[in-house]
């Protein structure tokens, strides 16, 4: 499924730079709430510009899946658990992908390995609330990711 950039943000927290995240989509949209209704293709990539540690990490992604997930957090506690003991500490220049395909699932892809496939939408719902959903790791992020 060809995907076009919808749009780049800068993850920062206070002043540090963090990563680089980009919005892929089947076709351009500012509506995160469209783009999250849409059962279509869309990814998101990571490039992080700094050495980030596991802790951290994982503890960013716990925090927005919370905040963002609902009830869908609690529906998919082990998946959550699955996705989370993915990672490791990441160093700068690595690259991360989540790419969602209708009907196969959430592909979680670092450094270029394809490390887990999540099946279903609600995963990948839950997922892509993380930047898309009302409580974003930052305001400028997800404007970024948006396009606006």
């Amino acid at each position: 499924h060809p995907l076009v950039l919808n749009g780049l943000g800068m993850r920062k927290v206070t002043i540090i730079k963090v990563y680089v995240g980009g919005l892929y989509l089947t076709a351009k949209s500012h509506d995160a709430a469209a783009i999250m209704a849409a059962d279509a293709p869309r990814a998101i990539r990571m490039e992080f510009v700094r050495d980030v540690d596991k802790g951290r990490l994982t503890g960013g992604f716990r925090e927005g899946l919370e905040k963002n997930g609902g009830p869908r957090f609690a529906a998919q506690k082990t998946n959550v658990d699955r996705f989370l003991a993915l990672f490791g500490d990441q160093k700068k220049g690595t690259v991360m992908t989540f790419a969602y395909v209708p009907g196969t699932g959430t592909t979680i892809t670092i450094g270029g390995k394809d490390v887990a496939t999540f099946e279903g939408r609600e995963f990948a719902d839950l997922l892509f609330s993380v930047w898309l959903g009302a409580s974003p790791p930052s305001a400028d992020l997800r404007m970024g990711m948006l396009g606006l």
